[in-house]
């Protein structure tokens, strides 16, 4: 499945049908005559605006029309989007508005000829003389939602879309019977709901679109995809939900009897009405003896579930009835107008009517609000005055430069809760221009500061030590409480000024104190919490999902755009716009958060690991810059000589780094064999192509060496050179916080988590990275700690009780799985159970694990069967993990961290099957970065609050580095394996290997004892 993009606007003008005339949309068919909506693959997918063609023997341009379950969508607009919402005069519109968004995406989407939304009307009498308990359990509507189900009719009027009720009757009836309508006028229909009873109406020409998660996400399924979920045709659901009953109707089907029973039963014998027939060929006594007494359950549940298609109405429907022709200009605009509804207005190209036709309303939406320019010291004493004195303030500021330290500051917006109008302070300041402290660790990196920027004339500017002397305090205060969207560089470039009160300083110091207190909420972490696997955690997306708003933020503005005030340019208003929305975000973000019970995750884990992050950022590491010059150099030789090597085997000089090129020295001149080629024809030369063809000529070995170190030198030893900053002389590697769906931590700038250490060249690069004078550096590394996760949460006894033993794991599973005893396992055989130990942790196919290992696929499929047999509570964990994952669209980690997995559901088996290795294998390794974020959080803390001048400077896989002073080695050393290893409580213990050393290549195991500290 792809993950469905947020509304992406419709023509500005009217008349969607007439811009449609002249491309009908085709109606795929295949051999089956099964109809497939054009260019979406074979369902279920999620929408994403695009997807991949499908070869089909014919095309047809049929008609379609849409029809929609009104009463579902309004429900899923209204939770979907925080019913703050509201008009000036306090009338909610949040429903209105995703209801909205949802429907004129759609039907931009699938350009349907007809449209109608159906609703419930009235009691289903039917159904509740039936059994009085039908849908009991239900909530009644909430009361904000009550009043937008007028409004939203009201909305489908203006836009010309049909409503359709029946007395008595449910929403999905009267679908049925408009499908049913369709279907013998030979159109295809599309029903769009959130209730996936629906399902059982996908017919050939019927599909089915279900909303998902939001405004935004949706599934789609055709025949094929509705039995490849639920393992019946579409027709067999009721007699599915007759057996295993429906939680969400209140159906209690057969005691016992579960939808893989159900389905299983189903397959066997037919309908339900066969299966209780033959309930005396049921194996199982407890089954047997359920399905006999509680036949009439099961009928009744099936009966209930069943979507009437006999709907009465007052006059027999025609299809023409729903032509969809386009939406009343004048009517609409009111609508929204009224409604205050700008986003909308502004995408339908309906503003300028809605403007002429009567003024907008500022209204209630806290986007709304007037500028406030602050330049002088009289204007920053009033406006700290004001933001001391408010609950919650946002924050945006505006760093132009590649790196946080190197850039200038050139604005900052306040924005805050119960302020009518956002802060602008045109302060301009460039980096610390200081010459480097020296001392090492626990000193000020910088002791000189540089002066502020040049202004240029007739534009505002303020001093950053004005700045600093007025809203410092405000910042650094822990209260108000601070939300900011993306806040790392700033607390970096922050802690590089002698000016600012907050640097991280040790407790009870001049400076101590973060640089920003009270940091509450940074909204770029809590999406990322929300939905790891996004592309974008950019405002403008942010906003429209959780406060339903469209906001441009574009570098150029809009056209028409004009400046609310006297020196603001639009660089002004769109750094104000940012705190608008940050505020604005802040609470449907954090009711979301606590609604998915990721509120502790973000308050004990992220936000503090986000301060602790950029201090490791600030402090940098230390390089020597002349010994990564001699590598380099040496690179270059080493480089050199494999090419001429190479081109004396080609017989030729060439590019080698040209695919093409090498492609035809590889395999039309020397011969080789060629494996797969690209989309364009050209030979694949890939290295795992190489790699299966390095026996077959020498020349193969040099190619794959000379790519390597190539690629080693371009990344490390020339790439790491230019970022070495100019004054710290270190190097000040960026730690990115939402990038892994799993939630490890990444590097950039450089990425150090790519160093291969297992090679003399990657050790080599580790050596140029040195502590200050004076210092070492200290390593914690956690030992085997997501093999030991994976017993924690396995519970497999083997595995915990060889953990607690202190065993070599690998030793003890070469011994299990090859059935050797514990003292006769080789080298080899422990390095292939190391393989397979992993394997198993990251999902490893049986194909996987023989290009690891140099096997055969059936010896490796022996190997992991061997594995899963001995450890046959690893081998249910798998199994379970993936079922819960199936159920409810995601995993979670040991402490709650999500990660959802929609390709599960997908009809393409490779994107399935990565989904089920996801869903092992993301538990482990997201509870293994957890545990190693909650012992950075712990041990940074404990190093300021006792005042060690020893620094965090690096993590990398399950790796802390410190650079400490010799005088504080053992103590930090103790500290920091006495909170790695107790951070969290499991059934194994952990464990953390210490080393120090003089680089970060040559570290030795560290005991606590004098001697361990010579280089």
């Amino acid at each position: 499945m792809t993950r469905t993009s947020s509304f992406t606007g419709v023509p500005a003008a009217t008349g969607w049908p007439a811009r449609w005339s002249g491309s009908r949309r085709p109606c795929l068919t295949g051999d089956a005559g099964r109809a497939v909506n054009n260019s979406r693959g074979t369902c279920p997918t999620r929408r994403s605006g695009s997807g991949e063609d499908r070869q089909a023997p014919e095309v047809v341009a049929v008609p379609k029309a849409l029809f929609i379950d009104g009463h579902s969508l309004a429900y899923r607009a209204f939770f979907a989007l925080p019913d703050t919402l509201a008009t000036a005069e306090g009338q909610p519109t949040n429903a209105v508005l995703g209801f909205a968004q949802m429907l004129l995406r759609i039907i931009e989407e699938e350009k349907p000829d007809f449209v109608a939304v159906a609703f419930d009307k009235g009691r289903p009498e039917f159904r509740l003389e039936e059994y009085a308990e039908y849908k009991a359990q239900r909530k009644p509507t909430p009361d904000k939602l009550k009043p937008q189900i007028p409004l939203i009719k009201e909305f489908l009027q203006a836009l010309r879309a049909a409503v359709v009720e029946v007395e008595g009757y449910e929403g999905d009836d009267v679908l049925a019977a408009l499908t049913d309508l369709a279907r013998r006028e030979g159109v295809e229909a599309v029903i769009v709901t959130g209730d996936r009873d629906a399902l059982q109406l996908v017919r050939p020409g019927v599909r089915a679109v279900i909303t998902v998660r939001g405004i935004s996400e949706t599934v789609t399924f055709d025949s094929r995809a509705v039995e490849e979920k639920y393992g019946v045709p579409p027709e067999r659901l009721p007699d599915l939900k007759g057996l295993s009953g429906d939680q969400s109707d209140n159906l209690p089907g057969v005691p016992g009897v579960g939808p893989k029973t159900a389905v299983a039963l189903l397959k066997r014998f037919g309908t339900l009405d066969d299966v209780l027939a033959h309930a005396a060929e049921v194996g199982s006594e407890r089954l047997r003896r359920a399905l006999e007494e509680h036949a009439d359950d099961a009928r009744m549940c099936r009966d209930l579930a069943t979507i009437r298609h006999d709907v009465p109405f007052e006059k027999p429907p025609r299809l023409e009835d729903f032509r969809f022709t386009g939406w009343d200009e004048d009517r609409l605009a009111d609508f929204l107008r009224r409604l205050e509804l700008r986003s909308l207005l502004r995408r339908l190209g309906l503003a300028e009517k809605a403007a002429a036709r009567g003024r907008l309303s500022p209204g209630r939406s806290s986007l709304v609000r007037g500028r406030r320019l602050v330049c002088t010291r009289e204007e920053l004493a009033r406006a700290a005055s004001v933001l001391s004195r408010a609950g919650r303030i946002a924050l945006a500021v505006r760093l132009d430069g590649e790196r946080p330290l190197e850039a200038w500051l050139k604005g900052v917006a306040v924005a805050a809760d119960g302020l009518p109008e956002t802060i602008y302070v045109p302060v301009l300041a460039g980096p610390s221009r200081g010459r480097p402290a020296a001392g090492g660790a626990g000193s000020d990196l910088f002791t000189g500061c540089a002066g502020d920027g040049p202004q240029a004339a007739g534009s505002p500017a303020v001093s950053f030590r004005d700045f600093a002397e007025f809203l410092g305090p405000v910042l650094t205060a822990a209260e108000p409480a601070k939300v900011a969207h993306g806040v790392k560089p700033f607390l970096v470039w922050l802690a590089s000024r002698q000016e600012w009160p907050g640097r991280w300083a040790p407790v009870g110091a001049d400076a101590a104190g973060p640089p920003v207190g009270g940091l509450a909420l940074d909204t770029e972490i809590g999406a990322y919490l929300l939905d790891p696997s996004r592309s974008s955690y950019g405002l403008e997306s942010l906003a429209r999902e959780f406060v339903g708003e469209d906001v441009v933020l574009s570098p150029e503005p809009p056209e028409g755009w004009t400046p609310p005030a006297p020196g603001l340019d639009w660089a002004a208003e769109r750094l104000c716009l940012e705190a608008d929305i940050t505020l604005a975000l802040a609470d449907p973000m954090r009711a979301e958060l606590e609604d998915k019970d990721l509120d502790g995750l973000l308050e004990e884990m992220e936000m503090p690991l986000e301060e602790v992050l950029a201090s490791m950022e600030f402090c940098g590491v230390g390089v020597d810059a002349e010994a990564l010059k001699d590598m380099s150099r040496e690179l270059g030789r080493r480089i050199d000589e494999l090419a001429s090597e190479i081109y004396g085997l080609a017989g030729e000089e060439f590019n080698i780094n040209s695919p093409r090129q090498l492609g035809r020295i590889l395999f039309d001149k020397l011969g080789l064999p060629a494996g797969r080629r690209t989309a364009t024809g050209a030979y694949s030369t890939k290295a795992e192509v190489l790699e299966e063809l390095a026996g077959s000529h020498e020349i193969v070995a040099k190619i794959l060496e000379h790519r390597h170190l190539v690629k080693l030198k371009g990344t490390y030893t020339d790439g790491m050179a230019p970022l070495i900053n100019p004054v710290t002389g270190r190097l000040h590697t960026v730690f990115k916080q939402t990038v892994t769906a799993t939630g490890r931590l990444s590097s950039a700038e450089p990425n150090l988590q790519n160093i291969p250490v297992r090679e003399e060249v990657g050790r080599r690069i580790r050596r140029v990275f040195v502590p200050a004078e004076g210092c070492l550096l200290l390593a914690g590394d956690y030992s085997q700690i997501e093999l030991r996760v994976m017993a924690h949460l396995s519970g497999d006894p083997a595995l915990v009780e060889a953990f607690r033993r202190g065993e070599d794991i690998h030793q003890r599973t070469a011994s299990e799985v090859f059935g050797v005893p514990m003292d006769e396992v080789t080298p080899e055989l422990r390095s292939r159970a190391k393989a397979v130990n992993f394997g198993i942790i990251y999902g490893q196919t049986e194909f996987g694990l023989s290009r690891s290992l140099g096997i055969s696929r059936e010896e490796a499929a022996a190997y992991i069967r061997s594995y899963l047999d001995r450890y046959t509570g690893v081998r249910a964990y798998v199994e379970r993990v993936v079922a819960e994952a199936r159920r409810c669209g995601y995993v979670t980690t040991l402490f709650n961290r999500r990660r959802y997995l929609p390709e599960l559901d997908s009809s393409n088996r490779t994107k399935r099957q990565f989904a089920e290795r996801a869903a092992r294998n993301t538990p482990i390794q997201g509870t293994a970065a957890d545990i190693i974020k909650m012992a950075m959080v712990r041990i940074w803390r404990e190093m300021r609050d006792r005042g060690l001048r020893a620094r965090m400077i690096l993590q990398v896989h399950d790796e802390l580095v410190f650079e400490v002073p010799e005088v504080e080695v053992d103590v930090l050393a103790a500290m920091v394996r006495d909170r790695m290893e107790g951070v969290v409580s499991l059934d194994v213990p952990l464990k953390v290997d210490m080393k120090l050393g003089p680089n970060w290549c040559e570290m030795r195991r560290h005991t606590g004892s004098s001697d361990a500290r010579a280089s």
